[in-house]
């Protein structure tokens, strides 16, 4: 008897976790907050407003939680409402209760938190690294539970390759990932930390950080001044210094440490008053701004 073939695993659907949970209202001492929370900065500003928000209108959106196995539910997110309800002296809270099935919390945190248009790249970031880390799901299966695109996925997975130049402002919100991402394309730390920092102080956006790219990697004079500079950096090459004639043999001599200094040019005390052990080249220069 021959056995009927195996199924191949389908990947996870972002439609079908939004269609399984029931509506159920739980005691409030009977879910655990367990830190997974996808937002675990509770501010208590929020809180405040969303108090009275709540006493005003009610709760507009459950909270979701999932049942454990010893009892009671563990919440999956929205925990500003459930300290809004406990502040509220409230002993119940309406709850989408999600069954206990191959789906991970973070994923159903993650689509649940892709519906607010409040979140940030850095939010995204830890999402899709959770599901990868944690849950060992594919770039394809993330951008199906997402219900994004494997573009979507993968730019926000890049972010920990990054160097932590480009890391740090980009999930501090100080520059947009399309603008790093053209930074990115640099490929060396000195140009792409050069270009962040003219990005930030003149706030280009990503066309303009591209024309700048697309300059460097056109422009052989750039590229070559730029090798030069990785491997002076690196002491790979000496600085070449600056070379000057003496006035009294001509023999050349290198240029550390240059002064100019004002003197009056026809009285001789004043110009034999200059220091000249303070330069290896010291220029009198006349009051009339003539040496």
């Amino acid at each position: 008897m021959r056995k009927p073939p195996t199924p191949t695993p389908q990947p996870h659907k972002s439609k079908p976790l939004r269609s399984t949970y029931r509506v159920q209202q739980i005691p409030l001492h009977d879910i655990r907050i367990t830190g997974k929370n996808t937002r675990a900065v509770v501010e208590d500003d929020e809180i405040t407003d969303l108090v009275q928000s709540i006493a005003q209108k009610g709760l507009l959106q459950p909270v979701g939680v999932r049942a454990e196995e010893t009892g009671g539910y563990r919440l999956l997110w929205g925990e500003r409402r459930y300290r809004a309800h406990q502040r509220l002296g409230e002993s119940l809270i309406t709850c989408h209760i999600y069954p206990d099935n191959d789906i991970p919390d973070e994923a159903l945190m993650a689509v649940e938190n892709l519906l607010r248009r409040n979140h940030t790249l850095a939010e995204e970031y830890a999402w899709c690294k959770a599901l990868v880390d944690h849950d060992q799901m594919s770039v394809e299966q993330i951008s199906s539970l997402l219900n994004r695109s494997r573009s979507w996925v993968l730019a926000r997975l890049s972010v920990e390759g990054m160097g932590e130049h480009l890391r740090e402002p980009l999930l501090a919100g100080d520059i947009s990932l399309r603008v790093v991402e053209e930074i990115a394309r640099l490929g060396d730390d000195a140009s792409e930390k050069y270009v962040l920092s003219r990005a930030l102080q003149e706030r280009l956006s990503a066309s303009a950080v591209k024309q700048i790219v697309r300059l460097h990697h056109d422009s052989p004079a750039i590229q070559d001044a730029a090798q030069v500079g990785r491997e002076m950096a690196a002491g790979h090459l000496p600085i070449a210094p600056v070379l000057v004639n003496c006035e009294v043999c001509a023999r050349r001599i290198p240029v550390q440490n240059m002064q100019v200094v004002y003197v009056c040019r026809d009285r001789d005390d004043c110009q034999g008053a200059i220091d000249l052990t303070a330069a290896d080249t010291v220029i009198a220069v006349g009051n009339d701004g003539n040496p």
